[in-house]
C-alpha cells in the first residue's frame, strides 16, 4: 500500500508536472495507492483539490475514486467497529 501526495511530490518537484506523476502507471501496474494532501495548509491543497486534478490529469471518474477509498478503508489503521461505521459512510447514496 502506497500513500501518494501527488500535489505535494510536484511542488517539491519530485516530479515535474500532473502529467508526469507515476501515480495512474502505479495503479495501472496493481500498486494499491491511496491519495492523500500531506501538508495542506503549506501546499495550498484539499482532498477536492487532489481529486480535481487527478480527474483533469488522468480522467479519473467516480468508480476510480470509489476504488481509492475502499484501498484507503482495507489499509486503515482503526478497529473493525470503526472500519464499519466509515464503510457505512462511503456507501453511494441510495
Amino acid at each position: 500500500m502506497l500513500e501518494v501526495c501527488p500535489g505535494s511530490n510536484v511542488v517539491l518537484k519530485a516530479v515535474t508536472d500532473w502529467a508526469s506523476h507515476p501515480i495512474a502507471r502505479l495503479r495501472d501496474a496493481g500498486v494499491k495507492v491511496t491519495v492523500s494532501t500531506d501538508d495542506p495548509p503549506f501546499f495550498h491543497t484539499t482532498m477536492s483539490a487532489e481529486c480535481d486534478m487527478l480527474h483533469k490529469t488522468f480522467g479519473w471518474d467516480a468508480a476510480d475514486f470509489a476504488a481509492l477509498n475502499q484501498t484507503a478503508l482495507a489499509a486503515a489503521f482503526c478497529d473493525d467497529a470503526t472500519r464499519a461505521r466509515v464503510a457505512k459512510r462511503l456507501e453511494p447514496a441510495q
